[in-house]
């Protein structure tokens, strides 16, 4: 069974998998679009999907950025049409940090970025899990 992580955004929304629970492997990136759900759900057929983590948005203070409203319904949405555990971890810095690592490789702009945070979300909530 796999982890897929998500990393929500009104455009874009990048997704990793770890098989084995050790690892984080960047998937893809899919357009934020009416069709958002049944490909996630096909991609969660397909990888063998036990549970969903959702990259939560929050501010340098530790509360919730103002789009974490927006990440919740996603996620509670997305509970319901997957049929999945989905649990959330603090995505502070994801994204600015996957365009670091990706700066020689991608522009500022690619949605390759997004996966590679899903990636980054998914390796922390790994790390957290194993403590």
């Amino acid at each position: 069974m796999a982890i897929l992580a998500i990393d929500w955004g009104t455009r874009h929304v990048g997704l990793a998998v770890s098989y084995v629970g050790v690892y984080a492997k960047a998937l893809t990136t899919l357009s934020n679009n009416r069709a958002l759900f049944d490909n996630l759900k096909a991609l969660a057929k397909e990888h063998e999907v036990s549970e969903v983590v959702v990259g939560l948005p929050k501010n340098h203070d530790g509360t919730e950025a103002i789009i974490a409203k927006q990440v919740r319904r996603f996620a509670s949405q997305l509970r319901e049409k997957l049929d999945l555990p989905v649990v959330f971890e603090d995505e502070h810095l994801t994204s600015k940090e996957a365009a670091r690592l990706l700066a020689h490789e991608v522009a500022p702009s690619d949605p390759a970025i997004d996966a590679a945070s899903a990636k980054l979300i998914l390796e922390q909530y790994l790390s957290n899990k194993k403590k």
